[in-house]
């Protein structure tokens, strides 16, 4: 009789790992396969080099709908992007510094003079 060993289970480090106005650099971590091949989206607004930001779409959007409250940046970015991308996304705005991690594909960070957002689609 032969034994079953599960296969142990891991949990993937976090993709994205940023925070506004620190001075930690973000961080991005792209998913492999095997061999080490990168994978790459069929969509060509991808920027695989930018760790705050890796989808031109979505930064153009969250910049026309950065406003200076957060409250309503937040609710104007996430109404605008899920129409846009017919898919749920998160989104957060603050005034000051924040720190986040997101297990996501798809994400942008932006920020004018008074707030700083960042949006996210999870996975």
């Amino acid at each position: 009789m032969q034994s079953y060993q599960p296969t142990p289970y891991s949990i993937a480090p976090p993709q994205n790992d940023c925070c506004c106005r620190c001075d930690n650099p973000c961080q991005y971590r792209a998913r492999t396969r095997m061999h080490g091949a990168r994978i790459f989206s069929s969509n060509n607004t991808e920027l695989d080099e930018d760790p705050t930001c890796n989808n031109i779409k979505l930064r153009t959007i969250m910049q026309e709908n950065l406003v200076k409250d957060a409250t309503l940046a937040k609710r104007s970015i996430q109404k605008a992007v899920e129409e846009k991308f017919s898919a749920k996304f998160n989104v957060i705005c603050a005034n000051g510094d924040f720190s986040y991690v997101a297990y996501t594909e798809t994400y942008c960070q932006t920020s004018n003079d008074h707030i700083t957002c960042y949006a996210f689609k999870p996975l």
